[in-house]
């Protein structure tokens, strides 16, 4: 609610302005190339690195780069693909097992 006040008083109407002129801004999303699917297997194959990793390696540098989500999608869908790039991944997915007992 503070966000959408007036300096001391809420309105509705103002605080609706003030979202919907928030939302026109909106959040570019970053296009996934291939210069980033090169950073990503070159890190995860060569130097076994995680994507939050890459992540923080490309901030560092200045480098554009997806989110750690977008690259863990990423190499989900080359599994599926039949690459091998999951496999890099430190842990893998985890299979949850229920015990009754």
């Amino acid at each position: 609610m503070k966000r959408n006040s007036k300096p001391r008083t809420y309105s509705a109407k103002h605080a609706q302005k003030l979202a919907d002129e928030r939302k026109k801004e909106g959040h570019y999303k970053t296009i996934f190339s291939t210069e980033m699917k090169k950073i990503i297997k070159e890190k995860m194959i060569k130097f076994q690195w995680s994507p939050e990793q890459i992540v923080g390696w490309c901030k560092l540098k200045t480098i554009q780069m997806a989110s750690h989500e977008r690259i863990y999608q990423y190499v989900w869908q080359d599994k599926k693909q039949g690459g091998l790039l999951y496999k890099e991944l430190g842990t893998g997915q985890k299979n949850i097992k229920k015990v009754w007992k």
